[in-house]
């Protein structure tokens, strides 16, 4: 890319260097380019500026990655064009170019770790050679604090369990949660631990900031001329009422005036908690006790002696008091508030702020003692490092004269300490404002600011803005060029644009705009600084092929609504649910089939020439599913499994909880102590040495020594003498056996185990092998991380670590990309852009749980961190009673939640280049009229995303929805919504749930099948589909089946036996002439289990390999399988067992540690006029070395197998020739076992069979029988 590729808002954000510049940069819009384009203009200005002088700060270190990728790219890009005989400006930018390896471009707390390693000596609370720790190290020095502290029962322990607050573990766990919110926790504690405090300052306190009625409104309403005016005229009335019956209206009167005099008048409350009582008391006056207004407030008629205008008017006098004191708002609102709980409970806040002001100071003291510092010291340690008077300065004054220009990237996810450290960078000397160097650049969006958790704040973008323009000697307007069409912001929220996208189609991107333009408030002055205002983008990126992008809503119906809008016969009304999202996790599977068999048109941005464009049909890999959470992970997976829909959870959670891991931890366990019989167990039957279950109880149970490590010594079956062989190899070169170790590495010893045993081959033959593998590898990066440590034991102790306090532990990144759909939460897709993004979740509702141990809660407020309780009740110590406080709190926290679902919301939809499907579960009921009327959404008080989307998607007349034949209809968002001079108009479909379509083969290969296709099949010469069984029996002199010829699709198949048809090849086990409906004769017994039925039970247990006390059970699941009735005799479950267990034996014999083994092999080949499929019993691979086993159940006769083995023969061969065509072998060994006689007749190929000659007898046996043909 080439700096006249920019557009005109790029390049003048590239351009403009000599001022401070902040950036509004929408999703899609090119800013990474932008960043590395400026830093590279930075170079040009500037010839003598180097890497090392200008500040880069990003949010991740992908990002800093990325950044860092995109400059070199430039650099490069200057070098190439430079003029050759220049060889001073060649020559700077090829140092440039080493430069950038040392270069200032971190994330924020690598930057202060530098800053800190390089100025250790003069950073206030460390010292040189200090040591980082990671969340994990952390959490482990925290909670020994909290143990040791809570252990001492001092005062304020005491004082929280005394009062039921919370039980020890309970505190343990608070404590806990506020070290996550650190440092704002630490401010709260410190400053209310302080013994100068009062309750008296304590409630004003929360009077002031949490009161739900804030005294500048109490004035306000007090003030009210129509207040007054109401009041007076009140007052004359009741001078002298024109009636002998008061009444209670009258009475209601009296009670009004009476308690505004008892005040002292409207203006006689002096403090703020007077002006509230009587706010609160004139509004219980005023309206009922169970809340609301009263229908009349005219005095009764009864005894009324003036006037009835004059009654009316004294009620309309009474109704505008009504109004002016909003007293049905205000008797709703302050009902329930009552400062005497917090009044009560301020011992217990000052407690708290006690307890965990001195245990974070005992978990500082603990690493100052070590050295150490964690993420939240290198941000206070770097900030105090700049900000101090004494000491410091110098440091300061480097730092600033270091860095001439600052960029900052993704603002939106920074937090007020981390900007004051840019503005102390920036100052011009000690004495100037921030920022008054003019050499800020930022960048962000608002409406992408979704990692609150992090303790982002998104309202610092908007006051950062605004104290960069401010710093500048120009304003904003006077720095743009009249040539370019640049966006400025002006006013109180300053700062220019990025509007053009890049990524988003034009009709998905105005689907976009016209929602969030509907979800996200008005850039008004009132608007809250933690809410984002809309920002309509442009469309920077064509459509040439004119793909339709209509945006699409998943509307699911939920159980109750499914009946009444589905079919009966609809699979979300068939199938089982298994979880509470089942049936939208199917929804969105099945849509994910139709996307891939209708041919959905997608542009191929993988074309090396990027001037041509390219469409093409859609496939899984190109699919995103985007999560807003991972409660319902489970319930995709199951849908996509049952579908057959490939997929891969990209960071998906639960590392250490995978099978592959758990062996290996178990690996560990067994390594320091063999006689933990749980993790001995576990390895032993794992797929690292994969010892049956019946083999391990009888090794156990004839043994004689006291524990199960110690008797399995004893045995002498070849699996266990194996694995025990492995085991204590590892041992003893681990040392831990008392002898000394042997090995330089942890990492090393278990890779060895991991290579004798050949477990990443086991692994590999699993659902999910690259997943597998990729965990595999991580887990050994894990153990290399601690290979330091002296013991095998204090790194599996470390692990142990890792998986008790690591906050998240997502498993492994596939490095050469995920197969599949993948399956994400939106964090984790940030960055990120796919073809097609659906986002499912739209109803399910919003995690409003406190932070704080699910009880209290704390949120900064105004700058300021502050935390409520939850206490007993006084009068029911069985329950729990808020406080003020809390309530305030939390109703903070939840307006700031809110806002930040609206933009996590946009952050998934603006991840599509192509299409956008949103889906949701609704319920609702069809009316007599026939309209669906889904249950109502609250988009004033959001508690799920539905509740935003629904009234602008979903809320007109959805009858069409429900008698359209496609359960489809399309809509446009409404004219206010769009974007002022867009030419696409936003439409959008809503769909019910389709069926799922047929998974083609193409689209659906597990990792155990192989396929090949070696050349295009001649349309006008007829092709085949033959299994290796058929093509056996076709060979033979006496064949049970036919050839058909279907001329509609111009294929030849195979008709026969079931045998011959491709079931099991044991057919002669019946006996000759036996009818192969006849499963249970063999040998002519009519008691006796045969026939296909015995062969297929013997291949089910070879293939599953179940506990010997189950194989009982495969037989009578293979007789319900296969629909046949029959009793299973003692005569039956035995000659089974001995046919079974002797293949088992057999290929065990063939096993070594690096062997790779699969069962029931699914195999298709593609030859040049036709098809071969079936399954290979078991195939056995070493390298390149190919070995197939199948086997023969049949009752043969040793005079018998030189016949057989000729008729079994083609079968076999056809199968080496489909191993030949797929994959590259350098031999390839055939053996027919027979069961009955345990003999086994083998033929090797070196270099595999030829595929050509096969080809050939296939050609010629379909030459010489008859063919039927078929219409």
């Amino acid at each position: 890319m080439q700096p006249s590729d920019l557009t005109d808002e790029q390049r003048h954000a590239v351009g403009t260097t000599r001022a401070n510049y902040p950036l509004i940069a929408g999703a899609g819009t090119g800013k990474t380019t932008t960043l590395s384009f400026r830093y590279v203009a930075l170079l040009e200005q500037n010839p003598d500026l180097r890497p090392r002088e200008i500040l880069v700060t990003t949010f991740t270190k992908r990002a800093a990655r990325d950044l860092v990728g995109a400059i070199r790219e430039r650099v490069l890009d200057r070098i190439t064009s430079a003029d050759p005989d220049d060889t001073t400006d060649i020559e700077r930018w090829r140092q440039v170019l080493d430069e950038l390896t040392d270069a200032y471009v971190h994330t924020l707390h690598a930057f202060c770790q530098r800053i800190l390693e390089e100025h250790a000596l003069d950073a206030p609370g460390i010292q040189p050679g200090f040591e980082l720790v990671d969340d994990v190290e952390g959490a482990e020095l925290q909670a020994d604090s909290i143990d040791e502290f809570i252990a001492a029962q001092p005062p304020c322990v005491q004082t929280l369990l005394d009062a039921n607050l919370t039980s020890e573990s309970g505190l343990h766990n608070i404590l806990s949660d506020l070290f996550s919110e650190r440092p704002r926790s630490r401010d709260w504690a410190t400053y209310w631990a302080d013994s100068e405090h009062t309750a008296d300052e304590y409630i004003e306190h929360v009077e002031a900031t949490f009161h739900p009625l804030p005294d500048d409104d109490a004035q306000a309403i007090l003030s009210k001329p129509a207040l007054r005016a109401a009041v007076d005229s009140l007052r004359s009335f009741l001078a002298d009422p024109p009636t002998s019956d008061p009444g209670t209206s009258i009475g209601r009167i009296e009670d009004v005036i009476e308690c505004i005099d008892a005040a002292g008048g409207l203006g006689g409350p002096q403090t703020p908690a007077a002006r509230r009582r009587l706010i609160a008391d004139l509004s219980d006056i005023l309206t009922k006790s169970g809340g609301g207004t009263y229908a009349d407030y005219s005095p009764k008629q009864g005894g009324w002696n003036a006037s009835t205008r004059t009654r009316e008017e004294v009620g309309e006098t009474v109704e505008e008091l009504v109004a002016a004191v909003e007293a049905e708002r205000w008797q709703e609102a302050l009902g329930d508030v009552d400062l005497d709980v917090d009044r009560q409970t301020t011992p217990l806040v000052f407690a708290l702020a006690t307890a965990f002001d001195t245990v974070a100071e005992r978990y500082q003291e603990r690493k100052r003692n070590q050295n150490l510092v964690d993420y939240t010291d290198l941000v206070q340690t770097t900030q105090r490092l700049l900000t101090a008077d004494a000491g410091a300065g110098a440091v300061r004054a480097a730092l600033q004269a270091q860095f001439e220009y600052v960029m900052i990237d993704e603002v939106q996810d920074t937090d007020p300490s981390q900007w004051e450290i840019v503005g102390e960078l920036t100052r011009l000397g000690a004495d100037s404002g921030h920022y008054s160097g003019e050499n800020v650049f930022v960048v962000g969006d608002e409406k992408q600011s979704i990692f609150r958790f992090r303790g982002a704040d998104v309202a610092v973008f908007e006051a950062s803005r605004t104290e960069l323009v401010t710093a500048n000697t120009q304003a904003l307007a006077a720095l743009v060029d009249e040539d370019l069409a640049v966006r400025v912001r002006t006013g109180d929220r300053p700062g220019f644009e990025l509007a053009a996208n890049f990524r988003t189609l034009p009709g998905t991107l105005e689907f976009i705009n016209a929602l969030f333009s509907g979800i996200f408030d008005a850039d008004t002055p009132d608007r809250d600084p933690f809410e984002a205002p809309p920002q309509p983008l442009t469309a920077a990126r064509d459509n040439p092929a004119n793909i339709e992008t209509i945006p699409e809503y998943l509307l699911v119906p939920d159980e109750d609504l499914a009946p009444d809008v589905l079919d009966e016969s609809h699979p979300l009304r068939t199938q089982p649910a298994y979880h509470t999202r089942s049936n939208e996790a199917h929804a969105v599977a099945a849509r994910i089939t139709t996307l891939v068999d209708d041919h959905t048109q997608i542009y191929d941005t993988t074309a090396p020439n990027a001037d041509v464009v390219d469409t093409e049909s859609v496939s899984f890999d190109d699919i995103a599913v985007i999560l807003r959470k991972r409660t319902h992970l489970q319930a995709f997976k199951h849908a996509f499994e049952e579908y057959d829909i490939p997929y891969t959870v990209v960071k998906g959670d639960g590392f250490f909880e995978t099978p592959e891991v758990e062996t290996l931890l178990n690996l560990l366990d067994v390594l320091v102590d063999p006689h933990a019989e749980i993790p001995l167990y576990g390895v032993l039957r794992s797929p690292l040495f994969g010892i049956e279950d019946d083999i391990l109880a009888h090794a156990l149970a004839t043994a004689d020594a006291d524990s199960a490590w110690a008797r399995l010594h004893e045995s002498d079956d070849p699996a266990i003498t194996r694995a025990i062989d492995v085991l204590e190899h590892a041992r003893t070169a681990g040392g831990c056996d008392g002898s000394p170790a042997t090995v330089d590495a942890w990492s090393t010893l278990v890779e060895e185990v991991l290579e004798r045993t050949g477990y990443r081959a086991s692994v590999s033959a699993d659902a999910r092998p690259r997943q597998a593998v990729a965990n595999i590898d991580h887990f050994l990066d894990l153990v290399a991380a601690h290979d330091d440590h002296a013991t095998l034991g204090a790194v599996r102790d470390r692990l142990d670590a890792e998986h008790e306090h690591a906050n998240y532990s997502p498993e492994a990144a596939i490095p050469e990309g995920s197969p599949g759909v993948q399956v994400m939460t939106v964090h984790a897709a940030k960055g990120d852009e796919f073809p097609v993004v659906i986002v499912p979740g739209i109803m399910d509702a919003y995690n409003t749980q406190s932070p704080i141990n699910n009880s209290l809660e704390f949120e900064v407020i105004d700058g300021q961190p502050e935390l409520g309780l939850q206490v007993p009740d006084p009068a029911n110590p069985f329950e729990s009673c808020s406080t003020v406080a809390r309530q305030g709190i939390r109703d903070a926290r939840m307006q700031r939640l809110q806002a930040e679902e609206k933009r996590v919301l946009y952050v998934a939809c603006t991840r599509a280049e192509d299409h956008l499907i949103l889906a949701g579960t609704h319920g609702g009921e069809i009316t007599d009229t026939g309209n669906l009327n889904l249950d109502a959404a609250d988009p004033d008080n959001p508690g799920s995303w539905g509740d935003l989307v629904q009234p602008l998607l979903l809320d007109d007349d959805l009858s069409e929805l429900l008698a359209s034949e496609t359960g489809s209809l399309t809509r446009t968002l409404p004219g206010e919504l769009q974007r002022e001079g867009a030419t696409v108009t936003p439409q959008y479909t809503i769909s019910l749930p389709p069926r799922p379509a047929p998974i083609k083969e193409a689209e659906n290969s597990p990792p155990s099948s192989l396929h090949a296709d070696l050349t295009q099949v001649d349309p006008a010469a007829p092709t085949y589909r033959l299994a290796p069984s058929q093509l056996a029996d076709l060979a033979s002199d006496h064949a049970d089946g036919e050839l058909i010829y279907d001329a509609d699709t111009n294929t030849i198949q195979y008709e026969g036996t079931a045998a011959a048809d491709g079931g099991d090849e044991d057919a002669d086990t019946m006996g000759a002439g036996a009818s192969t409906g006849d499963a249970t004769t063999g040998g002519g017994a009519d008691d006796v289990l045969g026939g296909r039925v015995f062969g297929e039970a013997v291949h089910r247990i070879c293939e599953l390999q179940p506990p010997r006390s189950a194989w009982r059970a495969v037989i009578e699941d293979t007789l319900l399988a296969m629909d046949v009735e029959h009793e299973i005799t003692a005569t039956d479950e035995s000659k089974v067992a001995t046919h079974a267990s002797r293949a088992i034996t057999f290929v065990e014999n063939y096993l070594t540690p690096r062997t790779r083994r699969y069962d029931e092999l699914e195999l298709t080949a593609k030859l040049p006029n036709g098809e071969l499929y079936g399954f290979i019993d078991c195939l056995l691979v070493d390298d390149g070395d190919y070995h197939i086993i199948d086997y023969k159940t049949g009752d043969h006769k040793p005079e018998d197998l030189a016949e057989k083995t000729a008729y079994y023969q083609p079968q076999l061969d056809a199968y080496a020739a489909m191993l030949t065509a797929t994959a590259h072998v350098d031999s390839i060994t055939t053996t027919l076992y027979y069961t009955a006689l345990d003999e086994a007749r083998t033929t090797t190929y070196p270099g595999g069979i030829d595929v050509g000659e096969v080809e050939r007898q296939i050609e010629q046996a379909l030459l010489e029988p008859d063919i039927n043909l078929t219409d």
